[in-house]
């Protein structure tokens, strides 16, 4: 099963993404994906960082719920392609 963020909430990723891209990840973009992610992670296996932006906006940070960072994935994915 998916939760997908309610609209208010997507709302407040593409604040925390343009935060990113205009300003680097910050304390704040950081603390507010944080929060967004708190308020999911009861009742979920992981969260999906579908935007090149968000797992910026982690760097450093020990996650107590499993994170799949699209962006990795797909590095992972090319590399493991072009190797074989």
């Amino acid at each position: 099963k998916v939760k997908v963020p309610t609209e208010t909430d997507q709302k407040r990723l593409f604040k925390v993404i343009l935060s990113v891209l205009n300003y680097g990840p910050t304390q704040k973009s950081q603390d507010e994906l944080l929060s967004i992610i708190n308020a999911y992670k009861k009742g979920v296996d992981g969260v999906i960082l579908g935007c090149t932006e968000l797992p910026l906006a982690l760097r450093n940070v020990r996650m107590e719920i499993l994170t799949f960072d699209t962006l990795q994935i797909l590095a992972d994915a090319v590399y493991n392609y072009s190797i074989s």
